[in-house]
C-alpha cells in the first residue's frame, strides 16, 4: 500500500468520527422498561366461547353416557364390555337389580386402558364385613327409588366420579376416569382452537391455554420466562380445569439526554468532514499529477509518431526523387499528412492547455459553415482516402452565420478525425440544416459505435473506450473533450445521438446570437 493512499487518513478520521458517535450516544441514551396493558375484553368473549364449547362436550359426552346405560346388557357380558368400549373414560360398569339391592354385577376388565389402578366397587348398603378402606365407596341410596330414565351424577368428595341412570327393574352405574375424558376434550379442543383462535394479536403479551394437568393447548406470543400471568380465566368442567393465561406485554423504551447526544453527533459530523475534505483534496492532487504525467507522457509519444513518420518519408523521397519521382510524391504527400496530424495535435493541446489556464477566448464573426466543411473535408481527403473511408456531405448551408472558424473547424477535424480512426473502410456523413435560428450539423459513420454507458463519459478528459475498440488507434484523449467544450463557449451543445450501427454526433449552434467568451 502506498504511503500517500488517501483512503488511509479517510479511514482513520471516519473510524474516529464513527467510535465518538457511537461512545457519545451510549453516554446520552437512557433505558426503561414499561408494562403495556391489553385489552380484556376479547380475553374474556374468548373464554366464554370455550366454556360454552367444554358445555357442549360435556353435554354430548353425558348423552354418550345415558345411551350405553340404557342399552347396557344384565346377560350378557361380551357385549357390555364391547358396548362400554364405545365411549372414552368408562373405567367400571356396575348393574344394581331393583328387586336384589345387593352387590351389582360389575364390568372392570378393559374398559379404560389408561387407568390401571384398581377401582373401589360401588355399595347400596354397608358391608357386613370389615372391607379395606378404599376397596368401596357408598352409593346414595335414594337413587334406588328414582323414576324410570332418570339420571344424574355422584361427584361427591370421597367417591370416583359415577354416572347413573334408572331402568325399569335396574339401576346402572357407570365409573369413570376424568383425566381419560379430559384428554379427549383436550384433543378435540385443540383442533377448535386452530379454526377459532381465542384471543386477538397479543400485541407484545402473550396467551396460554392450559388444560388439565397443564396441557398446553395454544400459546400466542412470546413469553418472558420468569414471570408470572397478569391476567388468569379458569374453566371449570365436571372433568377438570381449564385456564386461559394472559401476560401484558414489557415495552422497552428508550430516550436521549439531547445535550450530549448534539455534541457528540456534531464532534462526529466535523470528523467525519474533516476527513471527507482531506481524502477529496488528496484525490485531487493525486488524480492532477497522474493526469499531468499521463498528459505528457501521451503527447511525447503522439507528437514523437508524426515526426518519425515525416522524417522517414522524407528520406525515403530523397532517395526516390531521381529514379521513381512518382514514388517520391507519393512519400510527400504523407509528409503532408503526418504534418496535419502533428498540427492538429499541436492545436488541441494548445487549446486544452489555454482552457485550464482560462485564456481561451472565441472571436466571432460571420463566415459560411459550408465552406469551412469542405475545407475540413479537403484536409482529411487524402487520409479518408487511403483508409477507404466514403464521404457524403449534404444540405450544406451557404447561409453566413454568426460563428468562430476557428472554433468551429477544430471541432469539426476532431469529429472526422475520430471516423478516420476508428472507421476503416466505411463511411463518413455529415448533414447540415439551419433552421429556427440554429445550425444542426450531424456527423455519423459506420464504424463500431459507441457504448451506451460510454456516451457522457467519451467527453471527459483522457478517457478513451474499451481497449477492443481503440485498438491500434493512438490519441492524447483531449478531441471530444475540447469538442464540446468549444460548443458550449459558443452557446450550443455536441451530443452522441443513439443509433443501431455506427456512432452519430450532433453539433447544434445559434446562427445568429452573439458567442460567449
Amino acid at each position: 500500500m502506498r504511503l500517500n493512499n488517501p483512503y488511509i487518513p479517510l479511514a482513520i478520521l471516519f473510524a474516529t468520527a464513527a467510535a465518538l458517535f457511537v461512545g457519545g450516544s451510549r453516554l446520552a441514551r437512557r433505558v426503561e422498561t414499561v408494562r403495556v396493558a391489553r385489552d380484556r375484553e376479547p380475553l374474556i368473549r374468548s373464554a366464554e366461547a370455550i366454556q360454552t364449547e367444554l358445555g357442549r362436550l360435556e353435554h354430548l359426552y353425558e348423552s354418550h353416557l345415558q345411551q350405553i346405560a340404557r342399552d347396557l346388557p344384565a346377560d350378557d357380558d361380551y357385549k357390555a364390555i364391547t358396548l362400554c368400549r364405545w365411549v372414552t373414560g368408562i373405567r367400571q360398569a356396575s348393574i344394581f337389580a331393583r328387586a336384589r339391592p345387593g352387590a351389582p354385577k360389575t364390568y372392570t376388565a378393559g374398559l379404560d386402558g389408561q387407568s390401571q389402578a384398581p377401582l373401589p366397587s360401588p355399595l347400596l348398603e354397608p358391608p357386613k364385613h370389615t372391607l379395606l378402606p378404599g376397596t368401596w365407596f357408598l352409593v346414595p341410596g335414594e337413587i334406588t327409588n328414582a323414576p324410570v330414565s332418570e339420571s344424574g351424577w355422584l361427584d361427591a368428595p370421597g367417591r370416583p366420579l359415577c354416572y347413573w341412570y334408572s331402568r325399569a327393574r335396574e339401576i346402572v352405574l357407570l365409573t369413570l376416569n376424568p383425566s381419560g375424558v379430559a384428554q379427549s376434550m383436550n384433543e378435540w379442543l385443540r383442533g377448535w382452537l386452530e379454526l377459532n383462535p381465542y384471543s386477538s394479536d397479543p400485541a407484545g403479551g402473550f396467551d396460554e391455554m392450559l388444560g388439565p394437568q397443564g396441557v398446553v393447548l395454544r400459546a400466542t406470543g412470546k413469553k418472558i420466562s420468569g414471570r408470572q400471568p397478569d391476567f388468569v380465566l379458569p374453566i371449570r368442567t365436571r372433568f377438570g380445569a381449564w385456564q386461559l393465561l394472559a401476560w401484558d406485554g414489557w415495552e422497552t423504551r428508550s430516550y436521549y439526554h439531547l445535550p450530549t447526544l448534539a455534541l457528540a453527533t456534531a464532534l462526529s459530523i466535523f470528523i467525519g468532514l474533516l476527513g471527507l475534505g482531506v481524502f477529496v483534496q488528496q484525490r485531487r492532487a493525486i488524480h492532477l499529477a497522474e493526469q499531468r504525467v499521463s498528459f505528457i507522457n501521451r503527447v511525447s509519444h503522439e507528437l514523437r509518431t508524426p515526426l518519425t513518420n515525416i522524417l522517414l518519408n522524407i528520406d525515403l523521397a530523397v532517395e526516390s526523387l531521381e529514379s521513381e519521382p512518382s514514388r517520391a510524391v507519393g512519400r510527400l504527400a504523407l509528409v503532408q499528412e503526418e504534418g496535419r496530424r502533428l498540427s492538429r495535435l499541436i492545436e488541441n493541446v494548445l487549446t486544452f492547455s489555454r482552457r485550464e489556464q482560462g485564456r481561451l477566448q472565441l472571436k466571432p464573426g460571420r463566415y459560411n459553415p459550408a465552406d469551412i466543411v469542405r475545407s475540413v473535408i479537403r484536409q482529411f481527403e487524402p487520409t479518408l482516402k487511403r483508409r477507404s473511408i466514403e464521404v457524403t456531405a449534404r444540405d450544406l448551408s451557404e447561409t453566413p452565420c454568426l460563428l468562430d472558424a476557428d472554433a468551429f473547424t477544430q471541432i469539426l477535424t476532431n469529429l472526422v478525425s475520430n471516423v478516420e480512426k476508428y472507421a476503416p473502410r466505411g463511411r463518413l456523413e455529415i448533414v447540415m440544416k439551419l433552421e429556427g435560428g440554429r445550425l444542426i450539423l450531424v456527423i455519423s459513420d459506420s464504424g463500431p459505435g459507441i457504448p451506451a454507458k460510454e456516451a457522457d463519459r467519451i467527453f471527459q478528459p483522457f478517457h478513451r473506450i474499451d481497449r477492443s475498440i481503440r485498438e491500434g488507434v493512438t490519441g492524447t484523449g483531449l478531441g471530444l473533450t475540447i469538442a464540446r467544450d468549444l460548443a458550449g463557449r459558443m452557446s450550443g451543445t455536441l451530443r452522441l445521438l443513439p443509433t443501431a450501427t455506427g456512432a452519430s454526433f450532433q453539433l447544434d449552434l445559434p446562427a445568429d446570437a452573439d458567442q460567449n467568451t
